[in-house]
């Protein structure tokens, strides 16, 4: 159900019992604003917190202070009251010399805006500087690790860095900003231009009783309000700073934290209600009783605005057909109505707005086209900086136009900023078509809220190729493939992209890499595999495992550990419905990189867990059978990869044979026959068969660890209805 409606309404939805809250105010059927708020992701701006200093740092003049969250808190020297200062000479110095001080606004404080609307956050103050001109202290003189201080949180922690702390308390009211530390004249909104309008608040704030040494901000929602109105916000705000005051003094412990921000509920009847608003629909039992308290303690007049949603045919904003607005809001592109079409990319240094005409050709001239499209990319510029929450520095690319046209779009986009509540500094069109702005920051944009990096390209929108990643691949598997011992084994497990890459066009180098270096590579294919992790599993051969297990165990500390590590129960692995691979005797090396991390590329080229081979690439055509040149096989196989030495306590003439004539180049000289599943079978590690004197030498653990290894390895071999062995080509046979 989808209608359209021409009044202003206020919407409040509270989900999924309270989890999230989404705020959204409706005007002519458009989505003008929009908040949403998680219960376990609430912001700290705002709270105020009893703080400890836990760092003072000479060389950046600030102070870190512990305030009850993971990260500690960032406090500037700036943002200090000479109160707090523990050096007497210095504090009496500055607040003797305070009497003429300049307006100082302190940057620091972007939850407060003076060029807010009636919708506005509250507006940021401007405080007294209370420097001395001839008597700059520093922070390392006057502040001392330890010390118990009062702080405002008035920027939330970003990434690496933690929350922004002042000391100079703010707490926001309907129509006024109360400053119960920061001494100063009333003082009003810039907002508010009509000099009749301003004189006449400025009388009415004379009229509340504002105690020495603090000082108040009428807001712009403040313009047609009665003295009563004011006052009685002004006597709320006021209370709730006594409160603090006598939890800091009674408090046990530190840190603590003594008020917190008020939920979004709360914020939205404070921020984003006006007069237009006809009505206020809210859709929970529970929230509607909050909201009518909330109404009833701003402005009791209007309480009955307040209406309880109960219709079950379709949810308050399917109603309003907001679903699709908001949808639209998390996707970088943003139509216009001529047929252009905006791009919004947000990087970590800026926010790019991107105009383009797309099919916008309608106008005669060029021209024509350009200006329109730049002007409605103007007004919906204005729109999505409030929706989506962009802040910081935004650059945003029109589309070429004569400049004397240049006023106009910079005009209209002015007057869409207006109604914004953060502070905003614009700069003009330059001679690129490229006009910079800054947006104060009031809380996370909309995607930052609801996304987190993507885990393949780490936020970055852009993944290396299949191709590109098999030649990392093949670099790591030659310097590892340098480091290992001749006649050892190299399983490299990779994911299927790359595995199919490798298999197909890279299949000569891996075998050259396997006659030149004399070692064996097995290469695993691991379809659940993330494609750009790679893992490298170095196996030994049997002739090291003789000689390490040669000597006895109780010899020295040193020799116990190798021989527990090779003695010691490993898993083995097993590959989706392709059966276990055994590893044997595994001495894991991974190798880390960027963007290989913690990595990994697996299955081999005899195997391939989603149960049908790797399709050849046409190059090679078909081979006869037993006829094939050494190297690796022409497909991947449904066969475990992992080869292990089926331990007999006797030996045939020929296993004897092939033992005495084994050599290191295990895949280049190994040929594959299919044996049928009747009488003993043997599977052959590397192309070799230990003897019985290699037996003798063989730690007993390590045998029992193999025999029963290479039993679950032959079952699923019987289950499968086929065994693959790769067998040593004999000398002279």
């Amino acid at each position: 159900m989808q209608e359209t409606y021409l009044k202003k309404a206020l919407l409040i939805d509270r989900s999924f019992n309270g989890e999230e809250t989404r705020v959204a105010v409706v005007k002519d059927g458009v989505l003008e604003e929009f908040d949403h708020e998680l219960s376990f992701k609430r912001l700290k701006k705002g709270n105020v917190y009893l703080a400890q200093v836990t760092r003072v740092e000479a060389a950046l003049q600030a102070a870190f202070l512990e305030f009850g969250e993971k990260k500690q808190g960032f406090l500037a020297f700036s943002e200090i009251h000479p109160g707090y200062y523990q050096n007497k000479e210095s504090q009496e110095n500055i607040l003797e010399n305070s009497k003429t001080p300049e307006l100082h606004s302190t940057s620091v404080q972007p939850h407060l805006a003076l060029e807010g609307g009636e919708n506005e956050e509250p507006p940021e103050h401007e405080i007294k500087s209370v420097r001395q001109k001839n008597f700059t202290p520093r922070i390392q003189d006057v502040i001392k690790k330890g010390q118990i201080i009062l702080v405002q949180v008035v920027k939330d922690a970003r990434g690496n860095k933690g929350a922004a702390l002042t000391t100079y308390i703010s707490l926001a009211g309907r129509f006024i900003v109360f400053m119960p530390n920061s001494p100063g004249q009333t003082k009003i909104s810039r907002k508010i231009t009509d000099k009749a309008e301003r004189k006449h608040l400025t009388e009415m704030s004379e009229n509340l009783d504002i105690s020495e040494g603090m000082s108040v901000i009428l807001r712009t929602s403040g313009l047609g309000r009665t003295e009563k109105e004011l006052k009685r916000d002004y006597d709320r705000l006021t209370r709730v700073w006594t409160k603090i005051e006598e939890l800091s003094k009674n408090a046990k412990e530190v840190p603590m934290l003594l008020c917190e921000e008020n939920d979004l509920i709360y914020r939205a009847f404070r921020d984003f209600y006006s007069n237009d608003i006809e009505e206020i629909w809210v859709e929970d039992k529970e929230s509607f009783k909050k909201a009518q308290n909330i109404m009833k303690m701003f402005m009791p007049a209007h309480r009955k605005r307040v209406k309880l949603y109960q219709e079950t045919e379709c949810t308050l904003f399917e109603k309003y057909s907001l679903e699709s607005m908001i949808s639209d809001l998390y996707q970088p592109t943003v139509l216009l109505p001529s047929g252009g079409y905006l791009i919004i990319n947000q990087t970590e240094a800026l926010v790019s707005i991107d105009v383009n005409s797309g099919k916008s050709i309608r106008e005669r001239a060029m021209e024509e086209t350009a200006l329109k499209t730049n002007l409605e990319a103007a007004q919906a510029i204005g729109r999505q900086l409030r929706l989506r929450d962009l802040s910081g520095l935004i650059v945003i690319d029109f589309i070429d136009m004569p400049s004397h046209r240049y006023g106009q779009v910079e005009k209209l986009l002015e007057d869409a900023l207006k109604v914004d509540r953060a502070r905003i500094q614009m700069g003009k069109i330059s001679q690129f078509g490229l006009l910079e702005m800054s947006r104060q920051r009031l809380r996370q944009s909309l995607f930052e809220s609801i996304a987190k990096p993507c885990h393949a390209c780490h936020g970055h929108g852009y993944v290396l190729s299949d191709s590109a990643l098999a030649m990392r691949v093949l670099r790591d598997i030659a310097r590892h493939a340098s480091r290992s011992s001749p006649t050892s084994q190299l399983t490299v497990k990779v994911s299927m992209e790359v595995g199919h890459v490798l298999a197909n066009q890279y299949r000569k180098y891996l075998t050259q890499l396997e006659e030149s270096m004399g070692i064996s590579i097995q290469l695993h294919i691991q379809p659940e595999r993330q494609f750009d992790t790679v893992e490298m599993v170095n196996l030994p051969s049997i002739s090291e495992l003789s000689l390490l297990n040669s000597t006895p165990c109780e010899s020295s500390d040193a020799e116990k550990v190798s021989a527990k590590s090779l003695s010691s129960p490993i898993t083995p692995e097993v590959n989706g419905e392709a059966g276990g691979a055994v590893e044997g005797y595994k001495d894991t090396v991974s190798e880390s990189k960027e963007s290989v991390k913690n990595s990994t590329f697996s299955e081999s080229l005899e195997e391939q867990s989603v149960g049908r081979p790797v399709k050849k690439s046409r190059r090679y055509g078909r081979r006869k059978p037993n006829t094939q040149p050494s190297g690796l096989s022409d497909t991947v196989n449904l066969e475990p990869s992992a080869q292990v030495s089926t331990i007999e306590s006797s030996q045939t003439a020929e296993e004897s044979s092939l033992d005495a004539n084994y050599d290191s180049k295990s895949f280049s000289s190994l040929s594959r026959d299919t044996v049928e599943s009747h009488g003993k079978l043997s599977s052959v590690n590397n192309g070799f068969e230990p003897t019985k004197e290699h037996h003798e030498h063989l730690n007993p653990g390590l045998m029992e660890m193999a025999k029963a290894f290479e039993l679950k390895a032959l079952k699923r071999r019987y289950r499968r209805g086929r065994v693959f062995l790769k067998e040593k080509v004999l000398e002279g046979a």
